[in-house]
């Protein structure tokens, strides 16, 4: 496999440190330059890890595109400042991936997705809950037939609060300008892509949502509650906030079912735990002895971001880049998931019923 070279911008956010351990261990790439233009916050970071190389360190993104030797940049400004980086970087020839939701707004992922589209490089937003194992099974289930004819969708995502972001140098966040939104624009849409790919892309027609807060002075809604209204009668309800209390396992209250005209589907992910069940009722005639049965999947664990999820989509990440392949994650994709959030945030303003 081709030696790739990675170098990250942006460290204050949650995830940059979590991702350079799958960066470590795939076979090919080799992390080796970082940018912030908080130089302190950088180096406090990279001091945390324990790397076998030296790191270039820059002030400044664009002295780290032109002069490191990165191949690859991983993206982690905040997002207002992703498309204009992103577009700086394609210029170059970079391959980039770019930290979800990649913008503030949808105008912002539209800028990304043209800066990208037309560059001979590798672009994608890493929407890993599809590496899941149980997601993976959920989707051969859906596409045998197991269900029937999908027409419901509950997803729940309840994070940790707010203090969290806070405590880890990225308040941006929590200013709605900078970030795009609260945890509906930052967390929602995993559940929203992760959808959209279960049922191979829904075109969303209307949408309804309530938001609310329960810190005062906080920039953005902690808690969203919203329904959206796809084509072929399909609805799905979103309750996405940052209210789990610290003391939930794995700091997360995560739920999905899926629910169709033979029956449903039902999963409670352990996000980086490693065990998980999908609880299956399916009045399918091939499952006519056994209609109800649990699906135990026992993933493998792996230091870094989302655990074997993260490692995986990195692994794939180098894959297509050596293969010069279209990913399986597109921006095109990252900018439909950001379109379904912002409709949300306008149903919830008007507090009507809003169409796309």
């Amino acid at each position: 496999m081709k030696h790739i070279k990675v170098g990250i911008i942006g460290f204050a956010h949650l995830h940059p440190l979590t991702y350079i351990p799958h960066f470590e261990a795939c076979e090919g790439m080799e992390f080796i330059a970082a940018s912030d233009p908080d130089c302190d916050l950088l180096a406090r970071g990279l001091s945390q890890l324990a790397l076998p190389r030296d790191i270039e360190c820059y002030g400044d993104y664009h002295q780290m595109i032109d002069g490191s030797g990165a191949d690859l940049v991983a993206i982690f400004s905040p997002h207002y400042q992703c498309p204009e980086v992103v577009e700086y970087a394609a210029a170059k020839g970079k391959h980039i991936l770019v930290e979800k939701p990649m913008a503030a707004s949808v105008e912002g992922g539209e800028r990304i997705l043209k800066a990208t589209q037309n560059a001979q490089i590798v672009s994608s937003t890493p929407y890993v809950w599809r590496y899941h194992q149980a997601a993976i099974e959920i989707k051969r289930l859906l596409e045998n037939g197991f269900l029937g004819d999908i027409f419901a969708l509950e997803g729940r995502c309840i994070a940790g609060r707010i203090q969290r972001y806070i405590d880890g140098n990225s308040g941006w966040i929590l200013d709605k300008r900078k970030g795009g939104g609260g945890p509906m624009w930052n967390l929602g849409v995993h559940w929203i892509d992760l959808f959209n790919w279960f049922l191979g892309g829904l075109k969303p027609l209307r949408a309804y949502c309530e938001m609310n807060s329960i810190t005062p002075g906080c920039g953005v809604e902690e808690n969203a509650h919203g329904i959206v209204f796809y084509e072929n009668g399909i609805t799905a309800n979103y309750n996405i906030g940052y209210s789990s209390p610290p003391s939930y396992p794995y700091g997360r209250d995560l739920h999905i079912n899926i629910r169709g005209t033979l029956g449903s589907i039902t999963w409670n992910p352990a996000f980086e735990g490693e065990e998980d069940e999908i609880f299956l009722c399916s009045d399918h005639p091939d499952l006519a002895d056994a209609p109800n049965r649990t699906i135990r999947l026992l993933q493998k664990a792996a230091p870094g971001y989302a655990g074997i999820m993260g490692l995986r989509y990195i692994k794939d990440f180098a894959f297509w880049i050596s293969k010069a392949q279209k990913p399986s994650i597109t921006i095109a994709e990252g900018v439909e998931a950001i379109k379904v959030a912002e409709l949300l945030y306008r149903a919830a303003e008007t507090k009507q019923v809003v169409c796309a």
